[in-house]
């Protein structure tokens, strides 16, 4: 039962570290998220060359117009998914290595106790054996006295008056 106990402690002890991990990893991801948008932003405006779908550059041939996409912005850009992906995978196999290892433990716990239950239960049986054998044969020697033999017989055949006299005469010998 102790074992049992601090196999729980362990386990809790672990999920609170990965969730410690995942606190630290989404506070360092929201310090990053600004900086590298202000870097970002001061970038693009270091750069002297105009970019082609920069709302400020106006392209006068209607057929280079036609041809060109329209390109939006990402919401989060690459350099941000693949920390939180890889951060997530970490996340998801340590959760799973500490499941299967907390079942595992349980179940080879669970076998233990069975085992030693099993073998106290060998060491107790004789034991218990010999206390109940005398009861057993007093219990047989006293069923065959003519006191308790009477007592059946007459309760057997719904005799009331040899019940009592029987009754009487066993109670009188105590």
């Amino acid at each position: 039962m102790v074992i049992r106990h601090c196999l729980t402690i362990i386990f809790i002890a672990r999920s609170l570290k990965i969730l410690a991990y995942g606190c630290a990893f989404l506070d360092l991801l929201f310090a990053l998220k600004p900086a590298s948008i202000s870097q970002f932003i001061q970038g693009v405006s270091a750069t002297s060359q105009p970019l082609i779908n920069s709302p400020k550059t106006k392209i006068d041939d209607p057929m280079l117009k036609s041809e060109l996409l329209k390109v939006g912005h990402a919401r989060h850009s690459i350099s941000m998914k693949i920390p939180i992906a890889a951060f997530v995978l970490v996340l998801s196999v340590a959760t799973l290595v500490i499941f299967l290892f907390y079942v595992e433990t349980e179940r080879l716990l669970t076998q233990q106790t069975s085992n030693e239950v099993a073998i106290e239960s060998n060491l107790v049986e004789p034991m218990i054996e010999q206390l109940y054998r005398p009861v057993n044969s007093d219990i047989l020697f006293l069923s065959r006295t003519p006191g308790v033999q009477g007592i059946l017989e007459s309760f057997e055949s719904n005799d009331k008056y040899n019940y009592r006299l029987w009754k009487n005469e066993l109670s009188k010998s105590n």
